[in-house]
């Protein structure tokens, strides 16, 4: 009921958005009886993969390390609606909402009641432009909002990544560049099995709240070249946290998270270099693909974290293009065992456009992670993938949209892939999953 509660609200809000012209003209006397008429603005994302693996369902294994071409299981979807509900001069505001909904679509009839669907409230936000006299162009926002998210689509990655509900200024014009800044709310939850449910004083519900201070200055240093730099505060509060014993006695600090990146062209290549350092409760997002998410599961008190992304565009010809992601990330202490993870990863994506509408595509991921223990033991786990797809598109870029694509995927890890691993069988030992996988399907995509 709570899934279709939140879906209905979801929607009222958007059909407010859509209502008629008359209902949300704006009368106003102020500026000579001017009136406005509303805009309606419809965006979306789509993602869905169908097929068939060695074990008959479609394996998902590792997307954001080892690239998610053949590597998706899932649909998932976003509606965007968005309306300019006044503008005047320079001055407009302007309402923004959007819905998601992820199911495994492996059947007909997926609804709420047996947990097929999850929907989500992603965003619903006002963003006012042009109230500044000084500065037309910077925006004051507030609501719950995507906020200025960092992506890096093959790996399906956000390494910056600071969203929930919130407020700020941004775009504002200082010197050469623009400046931004916003407090946002993004909470650690669900973490009940640390706190002893004995206790007296333990309520069930065992949140960390966390109000994250994010600071960005974009700029162009020279012709041809843009960078960036951005600066985020976490100030964790324990107000749903219970007084009751505490199993791991995990303590919860302010934590700093600092990105910096500058992307260059060279000839028909576009490169972009990310450095990012993170202390405690940031310190893991270098290691697992994060872009902000604040540990509160792990020791993190002296814990850093450190990464270095290189991400490439190449169109080598009209019809052969490249795109690629290089990660190294590095954390230290960020358990209560663990000394340090070193982490490396690349993948690669490779398009050759054999018309108008129809390309070939082979994608080449790999990735290792060493994790030393204060004990000296080392773990290690990595794998690689091998896509080789025919995909339809509109266009020639890489990443024209939208896309249908016909693939088979090898897959190969340090653990199981499957998901039957460690299954009892009828003798009662156990039969461990295949560390050596397949893909045959279909995935689709599409962005508006």
């Amino acid at each position: 009921m709570k899934k279709l509660s939140l879906l209905a609200a979801s929607i009222a809000s958007c059909l407010l958005i859509a209502g008629t012209n008359t209902a949300f003209a704006a009368d106003d006397t102020e500026n000579n009886g001017a009136k406005f008429t509303p805009t309606f603005d419809f965006h979306g994302y789509l993602r869905s993969g169908i097929g068939v693996s060695r074990d008959g369902g479609l394996t998902e294994w590792s997307k954001t390390y080892l690239g998610r071409l053949g590597n998706e299981k899932d649909t998932y979807g976003e509606l965007e609606f968005g309306s300019e509900l006044y503008k005047f001069n320079d001055v407009s505001f302007y309402l923004d909402t959007m819905i998601s909904a992820v199911s495994d679509g492996f059947k007909d009839d997926e609804n709420t009641k047996n947990d097929d669907v999850d929907f989500g409230l992603r965003q619903l936000n006002l963003q006012i432009k042009g109230l500044l006299p000084f500065d037309k162009e910077a925006v004051i926002w507030g609501g719950k909002r995507y906020y200025q998210r960092k992506d890096i689509h093959i790996i399906d990655t956000k390494y910056l990544n600071i969203s929930g509900a919130g407020a700020g200024i941004e775009n504002l014009s200082i010197g050469p560049g623009k400046f931004s800044l916003a407090w946002i709310r993004s909470d650690a939850n669900d973490f009940d099995y640390r706190y002893d449910p004995n206790s007296s004083n333990f309520d069930g519900k065992v949140n960390v709240n966390v109000n994250n201070i994010d600071m960005r200055y974009a700029f162009a240093p020279a012709q041809g070249l843009w960078a960036e730099i951005a600066a985020v505060y976490a100030i964790p509060t324990q107000e749903d946290r219970p007084k009751g014993y505490t199993i791991d006695n995990i303590t919860f600090d302010n934590s700093l998270f600092v990105t910096g990146e500058l992307g260059f062209p060279i000839g028909n290549l576009y490169n972009k270099i990310v450095l990012q350092y993170g202390d405690k409760n940031f310190a893991h997002n270098a290691v697992d693909q994060g872009g902000g998410w604040y540990d509160a599961w792990n020791f993190a008190e002296n814990a850093k974290g450190y990464r270095v992304i290189d991400t490439l565009d190449w169109y080598i010809t009209d019809k052969l293009s490249l795109t690629g992601v290089l990660t190294y990330g590095y954390a230290q202490e960020t358990g209560k065992y663990i000394d340090d993870i070193d982490m490396y990863q690349a993948v690669v994506r490779g398009s050759y456009q054999l018309s108008q509408y129809v390309r070939v595509l082979a994608e080449v991921g790999g990735y290792n992670k060493d994790t030393t223990y204060t004990d000296g033991s080392v773990s290690e786990e990595g794998g690689e993938k091998y896509t080789l797809a025919l995909a339809f598109a509109p266009g020639k870029e890489i990443l024209s949209r939208p896309e249908l694509r016909l693939y088979a995927s090898y897959l190969h890890s340090s653990e199981p892939v499957n998901e039957y691993y460690s299954v009892p069988n009828s003798s009662g030992s156990t039969i461990n999953g295949y560390t050596d996988n397949f893909n045959v399907g279909v995935q689709v995509e599409a962005w508006w």
